[in-house]
C-alpha cells in the first residue's frame, strides 16, 4: 500500500516540475535582423502583385477604376465590411440550442467504498465497507439545451451586429468618396506637370543662360553695376520662382501613384486634357442638396444606424429583467458495470430569475432610454452639421469656379504677351530678360490654371462625398478592371453634364413617394383607380405631360396616356394598382395636379374629378423632361354632342 502511494506522490511531483519547467522556458523574442529583411521582402511582393501594368496613356477613369481595384486603404476597408459580415453568421449561430458532447474517464488507486452509519443511535454499522462503482468508469453523454432569455437577447445582438455591419459598409462609402476625391486632384495636378515640365526646363536653361551672360557683362564692365545687379537679381528671381514651380510639379506623379497602388517610381502618362477645360456642371438648387445629404450622406446613415442600436439595447435591457427558462434534454452513458441500467435519457426545465434585478431595473431601462436620446441628440447634431457642409461644399465649389475661369482668362492673356515678346527678342527688339519673365509669368499662369481646376475637381469631389453620391454601383465593385473603368467613364460623363446627381434625387423622389423642395408631392399609395371618372382629353400641346385620363367604354374601363410622342398605355387589370402603374410608367404623379382657374391656389381637398365645360380652362401640374411644369388646358368637345361633359382624371 505504501509503495503505490509513494509511485503516485512521485508522478505527481514529476507533473508539477513539468509545468513549472515549461512557464520558465517563456522568455521574450525580439525579430532578428533575418526576420525583419525576410519580411519587407514578401510584404514588397505583395504590395504590387496581381497589378495589372499601366497602360500607355492612363484617363482619369481607369485611374479611379484602379485605385477602386488596388489601393490598400480601401481593401482594408473592405476587408473590415468582410469581417463584419461574418461576425454576423456568427452570431446567427448564437440563436440556435446549444448541443454539448462529453466524453470523460476517471479511474482512482482505491475502490469508493464505504460504510454508513445509523441515524438514530450514530453508531457505525457493523457491516463490511461496500462500494457501488468501479475504480475505473469512462462516460458519455449528448445533451441539448436551449435558454430562451438568451436567445432573446442573442436576437437583439444579432440585430446590433447587423446594424454594425451596414456602419462599416457606410464607412467603407466615406473611405471610397474621399479617395476618389483625391484620386481626381492626384491626377489633374499630375497632367499640369506633364504639359508643364518640358516648357519648365526650357524657361530655366535660358535663363540660366542668360545669367551667365549678364555675369559676363558685368565682369567686362559693358553696364553700369547697378544696372547689371539689377539684371542679374531679376534672372535670379524668375530662376527661383521657376525652380519652385518644378519642385512643386515633381511630387503630382508619386501621390498618384500612391493613390492608384504604382511603384512610386514607376513613370505615369496620363492622357492630356483638351486646351479648353471645362468646369463641371452643377444645375441643383442648395434644397434639393440638403435633402440628398440628409438621405445619402455616410455620417447621417451611420448615425441612424447607432440609433437603431440603442433602440435594440433598450429592448435587450427589458429583456434582461424577466426570469429565464431552461430546456434541457440529452443522452447519456456511464461505463459503471454495477449500475443497473448504463444508457438513460434524462431532460429537465429550470427557471432562474436573479431577483435584485427588480430592485435596479428602473435604473438599467433607464440608462439604456439614455443612451437611446444620446444617439438621437447626436443624429440631430450631426444633420445641423451636415446642413453646414452642404453649405460650405458648394460655395468652396462656386468659389473654386470662379478663381478658375479667372485663371483660364489670365493664362490665355500671358500666353499670349509670352508668345508676342518671344518673337519681339528673336527680332533683336526685346532683351532676354524680358522674355525670360514673361515666360515665367505664362508658365505660372498656366500652372495656377491647372491647380486651379485641380481644386476645382476636388471641391466637386467633396461635394459629391458630402452629398453621398456613389460614383460605382455594388454590383460591379468586384468586377475586372477593363469593366470597371468602362462604367466609370460613363459616369464620369454623366457627372461632368450634372446627371448623376439629378438622376440620384429622381430615384429618391420615386422611392420615397414625394419629391423634395417647393414640388408638389406625390398622391397617397394604394389610390382606388376605380374613383376615376371618365373621359378621353386630346391636348396638343401636352407633349410628354403625363396627364393621365380615363375613358368609360361600357363596363369596361381604359387608362390612356396622350400626348403627341407618347403612346396609349393601359392599365393591366385588378393585378396593378394605379400608384405602382403611375410610378413604374411616368415620372411622378402631384398629389394636388388639378385646380380650378377661379381659384387658382387652392388645392383639391380630395381625389374627385374636376367636371368642366367647352371653354373652362384648368391649370395644373405636369411632367416634362423630369421636370415639373404648370400648364393650362381648354376643355373641348371629342364625343357625340349629346355627350356628358369632359372631365380630367384628378386622383
Amino acid at each position: 500500500m505504501s509503495t503505490s502511494r509513494g509511485i503516485t506522490l512521485s508522478v505527481q511531483l514529476l507533473a508539477l516540475g513539468v509545468v513549472l519547467l515549461g512557464a520558465c522556458t517563456v522568455a521574450k523574442s525580439p525579430l532578428t535582423i533575418n526576420d525583419l529583411i525576410a519580411e519587407s521582402q514578401q510584404d514588397r511582393n505583395l504590395l504590387f502583385a496581381n497589378n495589372q501594368p499601366l497602360p500607355k496613356s492612363l484617363t482619369l477613369a481607369h485611374a479611379l477604376a484602379r485605385a477602386l481595384k488596388y489601393n490598400l486603404d480601401h481593401r482594408v476597408k473592405m476587408m473590415e465590411e468582410a469581417l463584419s459580415l461574418g461576425q454576423l453568421k456568427l452570431d446567427k449561430h448564437d440563436l440556435l440550442p446549444k448541443i454539448i458532447n462529453n466524453a470523460g474517464y476517471s479511474d482512482r488507486s482505491e475502490a469508493n467504498a464505504s460504510t454508513s452509519v445509523d441515524y438514530v443511535t450514530k453508531t457505525q454499522s457493523s457491516s463490511n465497507p461496500s462500494y457501488s462503482s468501479d475504480r475505473a468508469t469512462n462516460t458519455a453523454d449528448l445533451t441539448i439545451s436551449w435558454n430562451i432569455l438568451d436567445f432573446g437577447i442573442s436576437y437583439y445582438s444579432a440585430k446590433q451586429d447587423a446594424d454594425r455591419a451596414l456602419i462599416t459598409a457606410e464607412r467603407r462609402r466615406k473611405a471610397l468618396h474621399n479617395l476618389v476625391r483625391e484620386v481626381r486632384f492626384a491626377y489633374w495636378r499630375t497632367a499640369s506637370a506633364q504639359v508643364l515640365h518640358k516648357v519648365v526646363q526650357k524657361t530655366i536653361q535660358i535663363a540660366e543662360k542668360a545669367l551667365n551672360d549678364a555675369h559676363t557683362v558685368a565682369s567686362e564692365g559693358l553696364k553700369k553695376p547697378i544696372e547689371a545687379l539689377r539684371y542679374q537679381k531679376t534672372l535670379l528671381e524668375n530662376l527661383r520662382q521657376l525652380e519652385s514651380i518644378s519642385q512643386e510639379l515633381a511630387t503630382a506623379h508619386i501621390e498618384l501613384a500612391a493613390l492608384i497602388n504604382v511603384a512610386p517610381g514607376t513613370k505615369i502618362n496620363v492622357q492630356l486634357p483638351p486646351d479648353n477645360l471645362r468646369p463641371p456642371a452643377l444645375n441643383l438648387s442648395i434644397g434639393d442638396m440638403e435633402e440628398l445629404a440628409f438621405q445619402d450622406n455616410p455620417d447621417i446613415r451611420e448615425q441612424s444606424y447607432h440609433t437603431r442600436i440603442a433602440l435594440k439595447e433598450t429592448k435587450k435591457a427589458i429583456l434582461s429583467l424577466l426570469p429565464g427558462i431552461t430546456l434541457t434534454g440529452g443522452r447519456h452513458f456511464d461505463g459503471n458495470d454495477l449500475l443497473q441500467a448504463n444508457r438513460w435519457f434524462e431532460w429537465s426545465s429550470k427557471l432562474t430569475w436573479n431577483v435584485f434585478n427588480i430592485v435596479n431595473a428602473q435604473e438599467r431601462i433607464d440608462h439604456a432610454e439614455t443612451g437611446e436620446k444620446l444617439a438621437k441628440a447626436q443624429r440631430l447634431a450631426l444633420r445641423m452639421a451636415t446642413l453646414a457642409q452642404v453649405h460650405v461644399a458648394e460655395t468652396q465649389f462656386r468659389n473654386a469656379e470662379k478663381r478658375f475661369k479667372r485663371a483660364d482668362q489670365l493664362s490665355k492673356v500671358d500666353a499670349w504677351i509670352a508668345e508676342l515678346m518671344a518673337k519681339r527678342q528673336e527680332a533683336d527688339a526685346q532683351s532676354l530678360m524680358d522674355r525670360v519673365s514673361d515666360e515665367t509669368s505664362a508658365i505660372t499662369s498656366e500652372l495656377r490654371r491647372y491647380q486651379a481646376y485641380a481644386e476645382l475637381e476636388a471641391a466637386f469631389g467633396q461635394l459629391h462625398a458630402t452629398l453621398g453620391i456613389d460614383i460605382l454601383p455594388e454590383k460591379l465593385a468586384n468586377s475586372d478592371l477593363e469593366t470597371l473603368a468602362f462604367s466609370i467613364d460613363k459616369i464620369l460623363g454623366k457627372i461632368e453634364k450634372g446627371k448623376l446627381i439629378k438622376e440620384r434625387l429622381a430615384y429618391l423622389n420615386n422611392t420615397n413617394g414625394r419629391l423634395f423642395g417647393n414640388l408638389p408631392h406625390y398622391p397617397p399609395s394604394g389610390l382606388d383607380k376605380q374613383r376615376l371618372k371618365i373621359t378621353q382629353i386630346k391636348a396638343p400641346d401636352m407633349i410628354n405631360s403625363g396627364l393621365l385620363v380615363k375613358e368609360q367604354k361600357n363596363t369596361k374601363d381604359t387608362l390612356l396616356l396622350h400626348g403627341k410622342s407618347m403612346p396609349s398605355r393601359k392599365s393591366e387589370p385588378n393585378n396593378r394598382s394605379l400608384i405602382s402603374w403611375l410610378t413604374k410608367d411616368l415620372f411622378e404623379v402631384p398629389r394636388k395636379p388639378f385646380v380650378k382657374s377661379t381659384s387658382p391656389n387652392k388645392p383639391l381637398k380630395s381625389w374627385e374629378p374636376i367636371i368642366f365645360s367647352t371653354n373652362d380652362k384648368v391649370t395644373f401640374w405636369a411632367v416634362e423632361e423630369k421636370n415639373w411644369v404648370k400648364k393650362e388646358l381648354i376643355g373641348q368637345k371629342t364625343k357625340k354632342p349629346n355627350s356628358p361633359d369632359l372631365a380630367v382624371a384628378s386622383p
